[in-house]
C-alpha cells in the first residue's frame, strides 16, 4: 500500500509572528516559550507530531483529511485561548542586570499570551495519536445502562501524548453534575483538552484541598464544562517565564 504523503505545514504569522530581537527564548520539554517585549506578546508554541489511525482501511486519512483536521483543531484552540490573557510583570531589587533590562523593555505595556501549534514530523514536543472513530454504545455509570457515547479525548502530560478523535471537532454537550440536564450544548473539546497540554487537570474531579480552589463551584471553567479561562490555567506558563527571567514575578490577568 502507497504510504501516506508527508504533509508540509507552515505557520501563520498572523498568529505567531517571528521574534524580534530582544526577546528571551526558552525551550521546554512541552512547549517553547518566547517573552517578546517589542511585540508585547508571549509567544506558546508546542510542536505536534500526528499519528493518524483509521480502524476501517477504506477510511484511511487522505492529505486533505490532515490539513483540515490540524487547522481546525488549531482554530477551535485558539478561540478559547489565544489573546485572552495578559501577563503582569515585576522585577525585585536583587534581580539580575538582564532581567531588569527585559522589564524595562516592557515598560508596562503588558504582554498578550499566544498560542500557536506547529504540525512537525519529527523532534516533537507531543505525540497526538487521531482516530476515526464514532459514537459507540458504552456503559453510562451515571445513568446505569449502555447508550451512544462519544469517544473520549485525553492527555498524558507525563509522556506528553494525546488521544483525539475526528468528531472531536464537533461540539459537545457537558450535563450538569446533579441535574445531569445539559450545561452546555457547545462543548469545545479540543480547547478542553489544550488544558492538559498546559498542565491543568480535569476540575470536575474531587479537588486536593491544596489547589486553592473549589473547581465543584466553578462548572463553567474550561477544565470543567465550560468555556470560561481562569488565571490558575496559566500557572505552567507564569512558572517558566520565572526560570526564563530570574528575580522577576509574573501574574497573569484574564481579560
Amino acid at each position: 500500500m502507497r504510504p501516506d504523503p508527508i504533509v508540509k505545514v507552515k505557520h501563520s504569522s498572523k498568529q505567531a509572528p517571528a521574534a524580534s530581537t530582544g526577546s528571551v527564548s526558552k525551550h521546554f520539554d512541552w512547549a517553547d516559550i518566547t517573552l517578546d517585549p517589542e511585540k508585547s506578546i508571549v509567544l506558546v508554541r508546542q510542536k505536534w507530531k500526528y499519528i493518524w489511525v483509521a480502524d476501517n482501511p477504506s477510511e484511511r486519512w487522505t492529505a486533505v483529511e490532515k490539513r483540515n483536521f490540524h487547522r481546525r483543531a488549531e482554530d477551535l484552540i485558539w478561540r478559547a485561548w489565544n489573546r485572552k490573557a495578559i501577563l503582569q510583570m515585576t522585577v525585585g531589587a536583587s534581580a539580575p542586570a538582564a532581567s531588569k533590562a527585559l522589564a524595562e523593555r516592557v515598560n508596562g505595556r503588558w504582554p498578550t499570551i499566544v498560542f500557536d501549534i506547529e504540525w512537525v514530523t519529527e523532534s516533537p514536543q507531543w505525540t497526538v495519536t487521531v482516530k476515526k472513530e464514532g459514537r459507540t454504545f458504552k456503559m453510562d455509570t451515571d445513568i446505569g445502562k449502555k447508550r451512544l457515547m462519544l469517544p473520549r479525548a485525553s492527555v498524558d502530560w507525563g509522556t506528553r501524548t494525546a488521544n483525539l478523535f475526528l468528531i472531536s471537532l464537533e461540539p459537545g454537550v457537558a450535563r450538569h453534575p446533579v441535574t445531569r440536564l445539559p450545561f452546555n450544548s457547545n462543548y469545545n473539546t479540543p480547547a478542553h483538552e489544550f488544558g492538559h497540554f498546559l498542565q491543568n487537570e480535569d476540575e470536575y474531579r474531587k479537588t486536593p484541598p491544596d489547589r486553592g480552589f473549589d473547581a465543584k463551584e466553578d462548572l463553567d471553567s474550561i477544565m470543567y464544562m465550560g468555556d470560561k479561562l481562569r488565571a490558575r490555567h496559566f500557572e505552567s506558563l507564569r512558572k517558566s517565564l520565572s526560570e526564563m527571567v530570574p528575580g522577576c514575578a509574573f501574574v497573569v490577568v484574564v481579560k
